[in-house]
Formats: C-alpha cells, sequence, structure tokens
C-alpha cells in the first residue's frame, strides 16, 4: 500500500482487493460478534455464569467443538452448551445462534 491511507487506499481498489485487505482485521471482529451472540443466548436462557435463573430447567454444560464459516473460512470455535431437564429427562438445546451461524 505504500504511504497512502488506508482509506485512500479503500477508495481506489476494486472489490476484490477491499475483501483482501479487509479479511485479515473482519475476522477476528465476526468471531468475536458470533461469539457474543451465542453467550448471549446462553445467558438468556439460564442466567450470568453463578447466577442462574432457575427458570426452565436450564444448565450449564460446558463447551463443545464447533465451527462458524466467515465468508468461505470455516472457523473453529468452542461453542456453549445448554442442557434442559424435564421430566427426569436431559436434553441438549440447540442454540439458535449456532444454527444461524
Amino acid at each position: 500500500m505504500g504511504n497512502i491511507s488506508l482509506a485512500t487506499y479503500l477508495a481506489q481498489a476494486e472489490d476484490s482487493e477491499v475483501a483482501e485487505a479487509l479479511g485479515p482485521f473482519m475476522h477476528p471482529v465476526a468471531r468475536t460478534a458470533f461469539m457474543a451472540v451465542l453467550f448471549e443466548e446462553v445467558e438468556a436462557l439460564y442466567g450470568r455464569v453463578y447466577h442462574p435463573l432457575g427458570e426452565g430447567g436450564f444448565n450449564r454444560a460446558g463447551s463443545a467443538p464447533g465451527r462458524c464459516f466467515l465468508g468461505t473460512d470455516e472457523c473453529p470455535n468452542q461453542k456453549p452448551r445448554v442442557r434442559r431437564h424435564k421430566n427426569g429427562k436431559s436434553e441438549e438445546v440447540r442454540l439458535q445462534g449456532y444454527e444461524a451461524g
């Protein structure tokens, strides 16, 4: 890029060049946002860590290996897990945020 500013470079660049220039910056941001959505959903179901809601029979259940796609790139992550206890049975809750990602 030489001595030109990023804004000038992006204004003059082709679409493919913009994607190439911003990709390394956007992947960590997008991944952080994706994980924030998952943790917000877990908190809505269960409550904050060490402060469970006590309603609905939800329990945190650690995490499991997972993945998300950022564009065409597959990014491994640790997805949070929640289980629901109902009628003496326990089942994994499918997080809507993870299913959408």
